[in-house]
């Protein structure tokens, strides 16, 4: 019996990840898998088996944050015989950020302030990224975790909504779930243009023209 082809951890997360592999070239003989996975000295060894009917994937569960993993699979034989293992090593992802808050928001600037998770001692840093709500255009920049929990996105566009997000990454590299929060920054309006008031015996009347520039998300006026 052939081995498996394709064999990769997706949806990896602090305490679960999933294992997804192709078949093997040949599968005449094959009657299903068995994967098991274990620390990376080999210690906490855990398997289970899947039938050939089944999809070529596993959800491994109870995992410990920031650790290694060894996972392999064996393809088992109509006989009795199975193939030798396919290797890969991965790691579970780190905890990810208690909170983030948006401290503050200007004409241009947004600064955003994070609570760092409980078990920070295996982060390499932190990854910060900027998006307008309504695209996929980000602003990314990834700080020492060691460093100030905070950081601000300058030359942005007035009026506009934003959201932030904020993920850990662990020594090896694994990045955890994000954390947002949303943001809009301030207006830059300009003062109204030939304002003018007109008086007679009981009333006034009064008139301007809107501003010129920075109208984008002006609503109502205040008199």
């Amino acid at each position: 019996v052939y081995g498996v082809s394709q064999l990769e951890a997706v949806n990896i997360s602090a305490s679960s990840l999933a294992i997804q592999w192709g078949p093997p070239s040949n599968t005449g003989c094959l009657e299903g898998y068995q994967v098991c996975w274990s620390l990376a000295d080999k210690s906490q060894i855990n398997c289970t088996t899947k039938s050939r009917h089944e999809l070529e994937a596993t959800s491994i569960t109870g995992l410990t944050l920031c650790t290694n993993y060894i996972v392999n699979v064996i393809s088992l034989g109509s006989s009795g015989t199975t193939s030798p293992p396919v290797n890969i090593t991965t790691s579970s992802a780190p905890e990810k950020i208690k909170r983030v808050t948006i401290w503050s928001s200007t004409v241009s600037n947004i600064t955003a302030v994070w609570t760092l998770p409980s078990h920070s001692q295996c982060l390499q840093g932190i990854q910060v990224c900027l998006s307008l709500r309504d695209g996929n255009q980000s602003n990314c920049t990834i700080q020492s975790s060691h460093g100030h929990a905070a950081w601000t996105f300058t030359e942005l566009t007035p009026c506009s909504r934003y959201i932030v997000n904020v993920t850990t990454i662990s020594l090896s590299g694994e990045y955890s779930e994000a954390v947002t929060a949303s943001a809009i920054s301030a207006p830059a309006l300009s003062k109204v243009n030939n304002f003018r008031a007109v008086t007679t015996s009981n009333s006034i009347q009064l008139d301007w023209e809107a501003p010129t520039e920075g109208t984008q998300c002006l609503e109502e006026y205040s008199v």
